[in-house]
């Protein structure tokens, strides 16, 4: 197997690129950078709320994030997104919240299925 690295200036503490690549096994992403802030936020939360993050969805190619029922627009499509979970979502959901707010990223909250969508502005 091909060890796929982050194309960034920022080394990740607790991800893989391979988390971030598009779901649909159609590779989008694997050769693609992601904007470091996106990953240094995620580590940051992951640091703070003390338990792993699971990488829903990062890179969308256009089928998947058809099938996601993702915009047209979406900022998936570009890399400039990603949704997270946590075992315990009002931790993640707070300590997201902040962050986000210090970095300026754009955060949705899905209670009902107990994920975050962090993207950039």
């Amino acid at each position: 197997m091909k060890t796929m690295t982050f194309k960034t200036w920022y080394k990740p503490r607790y991800f893989v690129i391979e988390e971030f690549v598009c779901k649909c096994g159609c590779g989008l992403g694997a050769d693609s950078a992601l904007p470091a802030v996106i990953v240094i936020v995620l580590d940051m939360i992951r640091s703070r709320i003390k338990m792993p993050l699971t990488v829903n969805s990062g890179w969308r190619c256009p089928a998947r994030n058809a099938a996601s029922g993702g915009v047209k627009t979406s900022k998936h499509l570009t890399g400039c997104a990603a949704d997270i979970s946590a075992e315990n979502y009002q931790d993640l959901l707070r300590e997201s919240m902040k962050i986000a707010e210090e970095y300026s990223l754009k955060i949705i909250s899905y209670d009902t299925r107990r994920f975050i969508h962090l993207e950039l502005n």
